[in-house]
This record gives C-alpha cells, structure tokens and sequence, in this order.
C-alpha cells in the first residue's frame, strides 16, 4: 500500500493543543414557542410524515435557519439538531418539544456528535478549527481541541473512547477523548474522501479516499484493507458505512462526472463488490443503518433519502429532504423505529416500517 495511506502518530504531523472551555456557551432552557409566536400555524405534514420539529424562533421570524445535522442520544429520548449559524438544540423526543439550545458558533457546515454513553455532545464546523464540547447533563462546556485544520465531520467509536475528525485538507484524527490526547493521524493526501466510519465492535475504521474505500485497525492504526472502487476518478469522493454485524460496506460514490455517481454494497472482509443500488449520490453524502441492518439510508441527488433493502438491493421508498448541501441530515433513532430528516428549517419525522413497506 502506498506510504501516503498510512497512519502515522499525529503528534507529528497534527500540532493540536487541549484547552479548557472556559469561554464557551452553556446549554439553556428554550421557551415555550407557541408562547413565542402563538399566531404562526405550522404548514400541513408531508404525505407519510407522522411529526414535525419546530426549533425555536421570534414571533417575527417566519423562517429559521436551515438544520445543518442530526443525531439522537443513544437513549433516543433526545435529538440533537444544529443549524447553519451553529445554534444546538435538543429536542425531548416524548413531547417533541425542544428544551434546550446553546448557540455554538460553529458555523457554515457544522457537524455534531454524541457519544455513546450519551454524556457528551461534540460540534464542529468547516469554517472553524476547533472541536467544542458540553456535558449533556450539566449543559455546561468542556474541553475544547484546537487545531490548524478546519474540521468536516465527526465519529465516536462504539465504546466512546476514540473520537475520529475529519478534516478540510483530508486528514483524519483519532482521539483518545477521556484523556484528551491523539492517538493517530492519517493523511489521505486525495481530492475528496468522507467522514470516517467504525464497526460496531469498533476493531476497524472505513474511509473513503479517492478511488478507494481504505480500512484500518483502530488499536493499531495499519491500515487492513484497501477497495478500488473508482479508478477512473482519483478527485471523487463519497461515504462509507458499517452495517451493525460488521459484514457489509456501503458506499455512497459522487465523482465530477455526475453521471458515474452510484451506491454500492461491499463485502467488508473480502473486499468484493455484492450489488450496486439504484440511486445518484450527491455532492455531500451520509449512509446510515438501522440497528436491524436490514435497510440502508443514503441521500440521492441532493433531494431526498432514499431507503433500500440491503438483502435485494431494492429501492423501498424515498422521502424529500432539504434541496441541496444540507440533504444529508438525517438520522435513524436508536431502535430504528423512526427515521429524522430535514426540510428547511424544520425535522421531519418518518415510521420506519411503513416506509419498508412502501406506505409513506
């Protein structure tokens, strides 16, 4: 394998630096909305939606900004949103009503995550350089990691200890998060590649680089596995996602030539392509399953998120999604019984089996 593609120890190449968050913004109640704007009515659900989530915004504002990403607490008791200005809010998914909001700064093409125990809740964005985070139980922030390249995404590995980021010029970081420390750094040195991904039992880590899909030991940081999938365009980029019993890599493919864009299921320890999915990918991509394993969630042609059966490779359903950069918010909930996506400045809720079935 090629030298570029290894993993090399990220106090090296990485010159990051650990801070205390003394500056930042705590987590605070959010008011009553309708207390806020009581006159404005919510528009009728699209067809199959079962719920809508409203952040909070003045009586005088109609339009909020677009939710940017989504994630839910392992629980699923809460979801998380963060919008394109970096405002965090978190939505009581009982009441379906958001509580608390914290206005993060991570603007333009934030990310977020949180970490398994549900704890934690981390955020980033491609504008800034930083990794922030806040103790979801306190609201108040933590440790902040600050580093010389803007960050595009972020990943908890399933036991929440390392936390992957990937970054702007192509790098991806792995931290030890309890004790604030890099573990491994890796430059990709490709024109695109994607938010890395773990296995569910957290031994491996994908990645999409160029013309590959590029697997690595975590613990070890060698790489273990390396797929061509797209030869004909070194510059394409895309992304990657374990299955939840570590036997499947889907691939979501976006290359210059619109037209190649594709997905795909792989085998992820052979390395052998099992079936290509009808679909166009998008500029920016996310995959994702449910817990059962038995569908894939990809965003298609920047307009909406397409569900397939992974057995089959069928397309099952597609719901319309956020037009453009932010169609890739969305998320599944911890039991895989609903599926969250974004219209505007607004989630939309969706039952996950009747969208197997074909009865949005």
């Amino acid at each position: 394998m090629p030298t570029r593609h290894t993993l090399l120890p990220v106090l090296v190449v990485l010159p990051w630096a650990i801070s205390c968050a003394t500056q930042e913004a705590s987590f605070v109640a959010t008011p009553d909305p309708h207390a806020a704007s009581p006159s404005v009515p919510e528009p009728p659900l699209p067809p199959g939606a079962i719920a809508r989530l409203t952040p909070y915004k003045p009586s005088t504002q109609h339009h909020g900004p677009q939710i940017a990403y989504l994630a839910f607490t392992p629980d699923g008791n809460t979801l998380a949103a963060i919008d394109e200005l970096g405002r965090i809010g978190l939505w009581d998914m009982t009441t379906r009503k958001e509580t608390r909001h914290v206005d993060s700064q991570m603007d333009d093409v934030p990310t977020l995550a949180i970490s398994p125990d549900g704890r934690v809740i981390t955020a980033a964005s491609n504008y800034h350089k930083t990794i922030s985070t806040w103790d979801l139980t306190s609201g108040k922030a933590r440790l902040k990691i600050e580093g010389q390249s803007q960050v595009w995404g972020l990943a908890f590995s399933p036991d929440g200890r390392t936390l992957a980021s990937f970054h702007r010029d192509s790098r991806i970081c792995l931290w030890d998060f309890n004790a604030g420390a890099e573990l491994h750094g890796l430059q990709l040195n490709v024109g695109y590649s994607s938010i890395p991904a773990f296995s569910a039992d957290g031994k491996r880590m994908a990645a999409r680089g160029g013309g590959y899909i590029l697997v690595w030991d975590v613990t070890t940081g060698e790489p273990v596995i390396r797929i061509s999938v797209n030869d004909y365009d070194r510059n394409s980029g895309g992304a990657v996602a374990f299955s939840p019993d570590g036997r499947l890599l889907a691939l979501g493919d976006y290359g210059r030539e619109y037209n190649l864009s594709s997905f795909s299921l792989w085998d992820a320890t052979s390395g052998t392509e099992i079936r290509r999915l009808p679909g166009k990918g998008s500029w920016f991509m996310t995959l994702r399953f449910p817990p059962d394993g038995t569908v894939l969630a990809g965003n298609s042609e920047n307009t909406h998120v397409v569900l397939w059966d992974t057995a089959t490779g069928r397309e099952l359903n597609r719901v319309p999604t956020t037009r453009g950069l932010y169609s890739y918010a969305f998320a599944f909930s911890p039991d895989g019984r609903v599926l969250a996506t974004v219209m505007e400045d607004a989630v939309l809720l969706w039952d996950v089996e009747a969208l197997k079935t074909g009865t949005k």
